[in-house]
């Protein structure tokens, strides 16, 4: 799991992504990113995560993304959401989408 606060946004998504690559290194099974805490995302940390949604399906990662009801629309604006996303309220339900 990583948390992201704050900006998502040109000065920010670089340490994210760096972030990421090391747990991805790890060769997990499953990723939550929570961003429910994201004040703002901006088109960079967009395109990231798409990198990220990417980049987990060719190493079958499974990744959830736990947006936060605000981020979550960003996500369904942008018809993410539910195609190449799992996106979820809240970091519980991330979690427990896993396991049904």
């Amino acid at each position: 799991m990583i948390a992201v606060t704050g900006e998502l946004d040109m000065v920010s998504t670089p340490h994210m992504r760096d972030d990421l690559a090391i747990i991805l290194a790890g060769r997990p099974q499953r990723l939550v990113l929570d961003l429910a805490e994201v004040s703002f995302l901006a088109s960079t940390g967009a395109n990231e995560i798409v990198r990220l949604a990417h980049a987990t399906a060719d190493d079958a990662v499974a990744l959830h993304i736990a947006a936060g009801v605000h981020n979550r629309q960003t996500f369904e604006l942008l018809g993410l959401a539910g195609t190449l996303l799992s996106v979820f309220d809240t970091r519980a339900d991330a979690l427990a989408a896993f396991t049904s």
